[in-house]
């Protein structure tokens, strides 16, 4: 066992790490990314909580400590000079961690051990699951670059090289020359990695940020924890029961091979699932919002999802790709204040024979679902759909217990 929780703490490697203790001992001074309060602590906080975390494993190892330090403060000054719509906060933990695999004497799998110690360090602290579970991805991966490639994981690869090979310039012109000969370096590596295992031909996800694409600066969007805690909402397990995401996907009965536009996407709840129906064809996850974007965007990108593209849309424009096949809208449509007008674009970008799929909360009293005040009455959605030009061929009331199924075709 390579971790094990004892009274007061965990017990990492034959060290007790006891979270009250981590502030106890003197570290190295970093700068410190911008202060951002989450769950009651500020980055600079959860920053030198990990970093005292870190020095507890090492010990009496001086050298690994120095060397995690000085990746850590090339990686902070990266976010400052790379193109990458990059978390501070996860990349400032996967750097701090990124070789804590080697506290364990004798190790034969660094990135295996520090995969498993990081999680454990992580848990004790009071990191979320989804936080923590990226982080271990990313050290355990930050030599080989197989088997997740996020921004995150990207500058810490990249960070690390540099430290190595001692050319982690202070300089950020410099240091800008560095990171972008590396990027290539690592692209290489991805691929080659990728060719090894047997997918030569996969398509990968487009690294390219969809908000700077869009015009939008990253570093003002709310933090990823906070956001998160919307996600998990989005996410939670209980909603399977009565969205039945199986059925729905099933439902719309897809060929493998149509590009299928997810409208107000939200966290990516169906993008994702309808993406590994489709092997020929492609998912455009759409919001308004630049956090699901950016979520979504990540998470095709850290799973290898290459046929999920996220993009940012005005709330008055939903800005179709060309020849989209399926148009999905889930529990949105009640969201928009010019329906009529909404569905009436809609209807100008889609091509003739392609479909809408509209699901609604239905009208009543039900356990879950907007106020009555905001639903849409099943005859309200066809009469909106009909005017607009759309013609109603699919009615499933009995699919989903507490929400309309409606399917409408563009002649």
């Amino acid at each position: 066992m390579l971790a094990d929780r004892v009274a007061g703490g965990v017990l990492v490697l034959g060290v007790v790490l006891v979270p009250s203790l981590f502030l106890c001992h003197q570290s190295m001074t970093l700068a410190a990314p911008d202060e951002t309060v989450v769950s009651g602590r500020s980055t600079a906080e959860q920053r030198q909580q990990v970093i005292e975390a870190m020095k507890e494993a090492f010990g009496e190892n001086q050298k690994q400590i120095t060397h995690a330090l000085r990746v850590t403060g090339c990686a902070e000054r990266l976010l400052k000079v790379s193109d990458l719509n990059a978390d501070p906060l996860t990349v400032t933990v996967a750097a701090i961690l990124h070789d804590i695999g080697r506290c364990k004497s004798g190790t034969t799998d660094h990135e295996k051990d520090g995969a498993i110690v990081s999680k454990q360090i992580l848990t004790t602290l009071g990191f979320d699951a989804t936080f923590t579970d990226h982080i271990s991805r990313i050290v355990g991966s930050h030599h080989s670059a197989k088997g997740i490639d996020t921004p995150e994981c990207r500058i810490v690869w990249i960070a690390d090289r540099l430290v190595n090979q001692k050319r982690d310039h202070q300089d950020q012109e410099k240091l800008k020359q560095e990171y972008a000969k590396e990027a290539e370096v690592l692209d290489q590596k991805i691929a080659a990695s990728k060719a090894e295992a047997g997918h030569q031909h996969v398509h990968l996800p487009p690294i390219e940020c969809p908000l700077r694409k869009a015009g939008i600066d990253p570093h003002g969007l709310k933090p990823f924890e906070e956001v998160e805690k919307y996600i998990a909402f989005l996410e939670r397990p209980d909603r399977a029961q009565w969205q039945k995401p199986d059925d729905v996907v099933k439902a719309v009965k897809l060929q493998g091979d149509e590009v299928l536009v997810d409208l107000g996407a939200g966290s990516g709840y169906f993008s994702f699932r309808f993406a590994r129906l489709l092997p020929k064809g492609r998912v455009y996850a759409l919001d308004t919002q630049a956090e699901m974007v950016r979520h979504v965007h990540h998470k095709a990108m850290g799973e290898g999802v290459s046929n999920v593209q996220a993009q940012l849309i005005e709330p008055d424009d939903p800005a179709l790709p060309s020849g989209a096949d399926i148009v999905f809208v889930c529990d949105v449509l009640h969201h928009v204040p010019d329906r009529a007008g909404g569905l009436k674009k809609l209807h100008a970008q889609m091509p003739s024979g392609a479909k809408l799929v509209i699901i609604e909360f239905k009208s009543g009293k039900l356990p879950q679902g907007p106020p009555e005040s905001v639903k849409i009455a099943k005859e309200e959605i066809s009469r909106l759909c009909n005017e607009a030009g759309f013609k109603l061929k699919e009615d499933q009331p009995g699919l989903l217990p507490y929400q309309e199924f409606l399917v409408f075709e563009r002649p």
